[in-house]
C-alpha cells in the first residue's frame, strides 16, 4: 500500500516537473520578438529542410528558397501542436491521478482542454499585445490541436503503461 502511494506521488511529481518545462518553453517562444522569432523558426525550418529535402544542399538559392518556403509554415504549425500536445498530455496525465466520483477520463479531458485553451489564448494575447507579435487564431487553433492530440495520447498512455506501474484498484487510495 505504502508503495503503490509513494509511486504515486512520485509519478505525479515527475509530472509537475514535465509541465513545469513545458510551460517554461512556451513562455520562451512567446516572449521573443517578432525578429527572435522569425530567426528560430527559421533556423528550425532550414534544419528540417536539410533533412527531409533530397539534395537540400546542391539546389541552387532559388531551390532551396522554394524548399524553405513549403515547409516554413508547415514547421510553425507542427511547433504549435507538439508544444500544446506535450502541455495537454502531461496535464491529463496529472489529472488522470485524481479521483473523480463520475467519469475520471471525461472530467479530466474537459478540464484539461479548457486549461489548455485558456493558456493558449494568453499565450496569443501576450504574443499581440507585449511583444510586438500578431494574435493570430490559426495559432490557437493548432494549439487545440495539439491539445488532442495530447489528451487522446495521454489516454492510451494511462491504459497501456500505467497499468503496469499501478494497481489501477489501489492507486486511489
Amino acid at each position: 500500500m505504502v508503495g503503490v502511494i509513494l509511486k504515486l506521488w512520485l509519478y505525479r511529481i515527475f509530472l509537475i516537473i514535465c509541465l513545469t518545462s513545458v510551460v517554461a518553453f512556451i513562455v520562451y517562444n512567446s516572449t521573443r520578438t517578432k525578429e527572435q522569432s522569425t530567426k528560430i523558426s527559421s533556423d528550425v525550418t532550414v534544419s528540417v529542410a536539410e533533412t527531409i529535402v533530397e539534395n537540400y544542399d546542391k539546389l541552387t538559392e532559388k531551390g532551396k528558397l522554394h524548399a524553405y518556403e513549403a515547409l516554413h509554415v508547415h514547421v510553425r504549425e507542427i511547433a504549435h501542436v507538439l508544444e500544446y500536445g506535450a502541455l495537454c498530455g502531461f496535464l491529463a496525465l496529472l489529472l488522470f491521478t485524481v479521483k473523480f466520483n463520475y467519469g475520471r477520463f471525461a472530467i479530466s479531458s474537459v478540464l484539461t482542454v479548457l486549461i489548455c485553451f485558456l493558456v493558449a489564448m494568453v499565450d496569443e494575447w501576450l504574443q499581440g499585445s507585449l511583444f510586438g507579435r500578431a494574435m493570430e487564431w490559426k495559432d490557437v487553433g493548432m494549439d487545440m490541436l495539439g491539445c488532442i492530440v495530447g489528451v487522446v495520447l495521454a489516454i492510451i498512455a494511462d491504459f497501456i503503461l500505467l497499468n503496469r506501474l499501478f494497481v489501477r484498484d489501489k492507486r486511489w487510495e
